[in-house]
């Protein structure tokens, strides 16, 4: 009977030590939050950026609890799906000689990016295409672009946000699915085959593009 009631003790504490190391390695894998790849990057884009953010450091391995970071549950796994780098450059005002290229390739580590606003950083542009295949929604109002980035890459954009840019160009606009279009305060005439990118997005439901000089017969038949 001692014996019998010694072993069912000892299947007892084996089980409870082995649910409390599986409970453990859950928490810990939750701790982490984004994955180490993930982790580099954003500390990458940080440099790249050159802005203070003291939660953006080396040393604190749960980046999806830095701020301007949003982090999901793929496939059992914490990945970072929001990022808000808006302005975040030390040179501002963005307009007074503080433009620069960012090199799009900085956030090839985030490919279940779902949000990213890159709202007032001055951006003249991007280096390389950026390649986000998940991507929904992209910022890029207030920067200093004078043409739309290669969209090539986000094959799932369906919002983007260029407004209070320099935009002469619209050309990369072409053939996108896009539902959400915002060309507000360029003060540009487009011409008449780049307003026609725009008439031909058959999915677009909501398009701004006031503070343009455009003519009011551009609407006619639309």
């Amino acid at each position: 009977m001692k014996l019998s009631l010694l072993h069912l003790l000892c299947v007892v504490w084996t089980m409870m030590g082995t649910m409390i190391l599986l409970l453990d390695c859950e928490l810990s894998g939750r701790a982490l939050g984004c994955t180490e790849d993930e982790r580099i990057g954003l500390l990458n884009l940080k440099a790249a950026f050159k802005f203070p953010n003291p939660s953006w450091h080396a040393d604190h391995q749960d980046c999806c609890r830095w701020k301007e970071i949003k982090c999901s549950n793929v496939a059992n796994t914490m990945r970072v799906t929001e990022l808000h780098l808006n302005d975040t450059i030390e040179q501002m005002p963005f307009y007074l000689d503080a433009s620069w290229s960012l090199n799009a390739s900085l956030f090839l580590p985030l490919d279940e990016l779902q949000v990213l606003d890159l709202s007032l950083n001055g951006l003249a542009g991007f280096t390389n295409t950026l390649r986000l295949k998940n991507l929904r929604s992209l910022n890029l109002s207030g920067n200093d672009l004078k043409q739309v980035p290669n969209l090539d890459g986000l094959p799932s954009l369906t919002k983007i946000f260029l407004s209070f840019n320099r935009l002469e160009d619209l050309n990369h606009l072409k053939g996108l699915k896009l539902e959400t279009l915002d060309l507000s305060g360029n003060y540009q005439s487009f011409s008449q085959d780049e307003l026609s990118i725009i008439w031909n997005m058959t999915s677009l439901k909501y398009l701004s593009i006031n503070w343009n000089e455009l003519n009011d017969s551009i609407f006619e038949g639309k």
